[in-house]
């Protein structure tokens, strides 16, 4: 039987040091200078879409649904974040790809979303360029979710800033505007010295700066 082939939206102009595959997906685990401001590639990370009247019923992976809008948990290896009312997001932040639930409530949005992470102590610097939302509100805990334009574009973004610790924000979007959002972060970042970095990184930075709560 053919395994199923799956491509992120989201391309580098950069030289991948190692690839694995990962979901089935190519997965960039190194690039080559990846430098000290980062940019990760997390499309192949398994996302779901939680919809129902009464959000309180449902724990996925064990893990209870924040109670207001715009809340995020990390928890279990899992990133929960309230959108509204009836919904919330779900990322499984370190890879795991387990089966989705057998329930109506949930839809796996995996293939028809983009997803990056920007990592560096200028992030904040580069999301200045890019929106104006406030992403780095000190009154909120984090990690928070905001939702509105990064880019022009419509995106999920979860901001991490906890003190002592390289602050980064996660962002999705729909798939189809991967390429125009990787060439307008990148173009804000280059002053800073932005560069594209593998999963490796990413994975890095979420164990230590926040294992006390992953």
């Amino acid at each position: 039987m053919t395994q199923i082939k799956r491509r992120s939206p989201v391309s580098f102009k950069a030289d991948a040091a190692r690839i694995e595959e990962r979901n089935c997906f190519q997965v960039a685990v190194e690039y080559y200078n990846e430098g000290r401001e980062h940019i990760v590639d997390l499309s192949h990370l398994t996302k779901w879409d939680v919809q129902a009247r009464d959000l309180s019923g449902y724990r996925p992976m064990g893990v209870e649904i924040p109670l207001k809008p715009l809340e995020s948990i990390l928890k279990n290896k899992i990133l929960i974040n309230r959108m509204n009312n009836t919904q919330a997001s779900v990322w499984h932040i370190l890879g795991d790809d387990p089966k989705i639930p057998d329930d109506p409530g949930y839809t796996d949005v995996t293939d028809s979303s983009a997803s990056l992470a920007i990592i560096g102590e200028n992030v904040s610097k580069i999301a200045e360029k890019l929106s104006y939302l406030n992403l780095f509100d000190p009154k909120k805990a984090t990690p928070f979710l905001t939702q509105g334009p990064f880019a022009h574009v419509a995106c999920q973004i979860v901001s991490f800033n906890k003190d002592g610790c390289v602050p980064g924000i996660l962002l999705t979007c729909i798939r189809g505007y991967a390429r125009d959002v990787v060439d307008v972060v990148m173009n804000a970042g280059n002053e800073f010295g932005l560069k594209p970095a593998g999963i490796s990184k990413f994975n890095y930075w979420i164990e230590t700066y926040f294992s006390g709560i992953v």
